[in-house]
């Protein structure tokens, strides 16, 4: 992820239900929201209004202002629904970085780092297991890891990465 101090793996789990009840939970579960909420004056690139073409040809994002939690939320659940990604420190130090991010289709991504600075090919059992419980702790779609790749806004972009993903896990493929 970006942010992270590489080399992470990443572990996402793709979420239908767009809801501050989600968001919570995965505030309340992973995030250290005193540091995480305190953002300054940084801004988030978003997805212009109205924007249907394909995210990779983006080049004119909008920036909104997003200086704490309660902005990027309110942000990702207003309407028009808007997609973008935040990043956000993790309370746990297993995990590096952490993200939320807002879907063109009306979901969620929540992402967690976990370092593999070693190269220890146990990370990726540990992110294996990570993925599974991502995907069952929040009633997942499908959950994955791959080594420091920004998680998708849409399916289109997911599909492009799924040649380089270390694993996938399908709600039904448990």
């Amino acid at each position: 992820m970006f942010g992270s101090v590489p080399p992470d793996i990443d572990v996402y789990v793709l979420v239908s239900d767009r809801s501050r009840e989600s968001i919570d939970k995965f505030l309340n579960s992973y995030i250290d929201t005193e540091k995480s909420n305190h953002r300054g004056d940084q801004e988030s690139d978003v997805v212009p209004i109205g924007y249907e073409g394909d995210i990779e040809n983006l080049e004119d994002w909008d920036s909104i202002s997003t200086q704490s939690l309660e902005e990027i939320v309110s942000l990702g659940l207003s309407y028009p629904r808007r997609a973008f990604t935040v990043h956000l420190k993790t309370k746990a130090p297993e995990h590096d970085m952490a993200v939320l991010t807002f879907t063109r289709d009306d979901r969620l991504v929540f992402g967690l780092s976990i370092d593999d600075g070693m190269n220890d090919p146990e990370n990726a059992e540990r992110a294996r297991d990570l993925a599974v419980q991502l995907l069952n702790e929040f009633d997942g779609v499908r959950s994955w890891f791959v080594g420091e790749y920004p998680p998708p806004l849409d399916d289109v972009t997911f599909e492009r990465q799924r040649p380089y993903l270390m694993g996938i896990i399908e709600q039904d493929g448990i």
